[in-house]
C-alpha cells in the first residue's frame, strides 16, 4: 500500500520551521519573496526610468465642531518618471517619454526604478507599476532573463553567472532563482555550475552568519570531485562548536550535504562518529547531520544506499532530543526492522512524553498498513504491528485515537 510521510503534528512542524529558518533565509525547499522575473510575470513590458519629481501624499481631514478626522478620500500623491532604457523590441513607449505614476514613490532626481507595464485587466491597460529601485546592471540582468518555461540547464547557466554579482540586488535575485530549482534539477545541470567560484565561496563564507553557504555547499557537492570533498571536510571540522564554544552554525548543513554527495559512505562514517554517536555533540551539529542524511535519502541518487542511511538514523533512537524525527523517517522509509526497539521506548524514562509516544504510535500505524498488494496473509511485520497497536490502545486509548485521527494515508 503506497504511503506518504504522515502528518507529524503542529508542535513538530513549528520546530522544523524554526530550525529551517535559522538554517537559511531561503533553502532548497523553502518559500520566500518573489524574484524579479516572478514580479514581471503578469506584465507585458518593462522599462528603466529615472525619478523626476514627486508629490507626497496629503492627509485630507474632515472638520467637525470640536473634532476632525481623516477622510476616506486620501491623496496618494504622484510621481513623474522619465524612461531612460527600454528592452529591444519595446512598443508604444520610448526613451525620453515621461510617465505620470498615480502614487508617490520616494526618491531623488536621477534615482532609477524598474517600471512594469500591464496591458489589460486589473490594473487596466497602459498602467505602469513601480517594481523598485534598479541600477543599470540590474536592467541588463532582467533584459537577458531566460524564458520561464525554457530548458532547466539554460536557466541554471544564466543565473549562476550572477551569483555574488557586484550589485546586491542582482546577486540576491539570482540566488533566489537558483534556490527555486530542485536539487535534482541542479544535479542535471552540474556541468553548468561554477565549480571554481563555489570553492572560493565555500572556503570564505562563515557558516554561523552567511546562509548562502548552505546552498553553495550542496552545489559544490553536485559538481565537485575528491579535492572538493577535502575542502568541505575541512570546513566541517574547523570551528566545530563544543561545550566551551557552543556557537550554532546554521549553514553547515549544506556543507555536510555536499560532503556526503562526494565522500559517500566514508564521509557518512565520519559524521556519524562526530555527531550521532558522540553524546557530547552539540545538538545543532547532530541535527544538521541528520538533515544531510535525509537529503541523501531523497536526492542522493544512490550515492549511499537506503539501508546504510537507515543505519545512521537508527543511531538516534537512543537520543530523546531527536528520536521522534528518527522514528518518523524510519517509518517513511519502511524500516520495520526496529519494531521491538521502538516499542520499548514508549514507557522508557525521558522518552515517555507525548511527542515521542505519538511518533511511536504513528510508526506502528504505518507499519500495519504496509501490506503488499499480492499478499494473501499478513506479513510478519504487519501482524506484529497489529499486536503492538492493540497493546497501545489498551494503555492509551485516547492518545492512539488522536494520532489515528491526525495521521493521513494515501
Amino acid at each position: 500500500m503506497p504511503m506518504r510521510r504522515p502528518f507529524v503534528g503542529l508542535a513538530v512542524a513549528m520546530a522544523l520551521a524554526v530550525i529551517a529558518s535559522t538554517a537559511s533565509a531561503r533553502g532548497p525547499y523553502s518559500c520566500g519573496p518573489f524574484t524579479l522575473s516572478e514580479d514581471l510575470t503578469e506584465s507585458t513590458d518593462f522599462a528603466l526610468a529615472e525619478w523626476v519629481a514627486g508629490d507626497p501624499p496629503k492627509d485630507v481631514f474632515v472638520e467637525r465642531p470640536g473634532y476632525r478626522y481623516l477622510s476616506e478620500n486620501q491623496s496618494l500623491g504622484s510621481t513623474t518618471f522619465r524612461i531612460v532604457r527600454t528592452r529591444d523590441g519595446a512598443k508604444d513607449f520610448a526613451v525620453g517619454d515621461e510617465i505620470a505614476y498615480p502614487r508617490y514613490v520616494a526618491g531623488e532626481k536621477g534615482d532609477r526604478f524598474l517600471l512594469a507595464r500591464y496591458a489589460a485587466g486589473d490594473p487596466p491597460k497602459g498602467y505602469w507599476s513601480s517594481v523598485g529601485k534598479l541600477p543599470n546592471a540590474g536592467f541588463d540582468y532582467i533584459a537577458g532573463l531566460p524564458a520561464a518555461d525554457g530548458p532547466v540547464e539554460n536557466r541554471v547557466a544564466y543565473f549562476v553567472r550572477f551569483l555574488e554579482f557586484d550589485d546586491p540586488l542582482v546577486s540576491a535575485d539570482a540566488f533566489m532563482e537558483i534556490e527555486r530549482f530542485s536539487p535534482d534539477d541542479l544535479a542535471k545541470s552540474a556541468d553548468k555550475l561554477p565549480r571554481a567560484k563555489l570553492r572560493e565561496w565555500v572556503a570564505e563564507k562563515d557558516p554561523r552568519t552567511d546562509s548562502r553557504l548552505e546552498l553553495y555547499g550542496i552545489m559544490l557537492g553536485l559538481c565537485g570531485d575528491a579535492s572538493d570533498a577535502e575542502l568541505l571536510r575541512k570546513r566541517i571540522v574547523e570551528g566545530r562548536p563544543n561545550a566551551e564554544n557552543p556557537d550554532v552554525r546554521p549553514a553547515i548543513n549544506g556543507v555536510k550535504t555536499g560532503y556526503l554527495l562526494l565522500a559517500g559512505e566514508r564521509g557518512l562514517a565520519n559524521l556519524e562518529r562526530e555527531d550521532l554517536v558522540d553524546r557530547e555533540a552539540i545538538f545543532s551539529e547532530t541535527f544538521s547531520t541528520y538533515r544531510a542524511v535525509r537529503f541523501m535519502a531523497e536526492h542522493g541518487r544512490g550515492k549511499i544506499g537506503k539501508e546504510r542511511l537507515c543505519e545512521s538514523v537508527r543511531l538516534l533512537l537512543d537520543r530523546s532530543d531527536i528520536v521522534d524525527f528518527a522514528i518518523s523517517d524510519l517509518a517513511w522509509w519502511k524500516d520495520w526492522s526496529v519494531r521491538e526497539r521502538i516499542f520499548a521506548l514508549y514507557d522508557k524514562q525521558n522518552f515517555d512524553i507525548p511527542p515521542i509516544q505519538r511518533a511511536i504510535i504513528r510508526y506502528f500505524l504505518l507499519c500495519e498498513r504496509d501490506v503488499p498488494a499480492d499478499a494473501k496473509t499478513d506479513p510478519p511485520h504487519v501482524a506484529d504491528a497489529k499486536r503492538r497497536l492493540a497493546e497501545l490502545r489498551r494503555r492509551d486509548p485516547k492518545l492512539v485515537s488522536d494520532v489515528e485521527r491526525f495521521t493521513f494515508f494515501e
